[in-house]
């Protein structure tokens, strides 16, 4: 159910932010146990880890694989393919590693963006015709 779907959202963002903020402190003492060659990628891996807080828009991707047509699905992954490779190409030419978590970041930005509106256009529209 559509309800179902938005309180879990929202619990697996709160695990997912305490679980990324134990991350980000415990990354260089991890690091300097097991990667000591590594620590300068600690400020990378802590980067990265942000990006896991967007994963629960998976929960409406999921939903909407279930219950929508193939017409949002198309547009999901294409969307979301051409974004993050039109910003690879130009934020990796201009920034480097940066530019590639950079555009890691805005691409699964863009794309939580696309799956919550569609998940909303669905619910609004289910609700229309119940």
């Amino acid at each position: 159910e559509a309800r179902t779907v938005k309180r879990r959202t929202v619990q697996l963002f709160f695990i997912l932010s305490f679980v990324v903020l134990v991350y980000i402190l415990a990354a260089p003492l991890f690091f300097k146990i097991f990667f000591p060659a590594y620590l300068e990628s600690v400020f990378y891996s802590q980067l990265i880890a942000l990006i896991v807080l967007l994963q629960p828009r998976n929960l409406a991707d999921m939903f909407l694989f279930a219950h929508s047509g193939l017409k949002d699905r198309y547009i999901i992954t294409i969307l979301s393919s051409a974004t993050r490779l039109v910003l690879f190409v130009v934020l990796i030419a201009l920034y480097g590693i940066l530019g590639a978590f950079a555009a890691v970041a805005i691409s699964e930005f863009l794309n939580s963006c696309v799956v919550f509106y569609l998940y909303w256009r669905f619910e609004r529209t289910s609700k229309s015709t119940s």
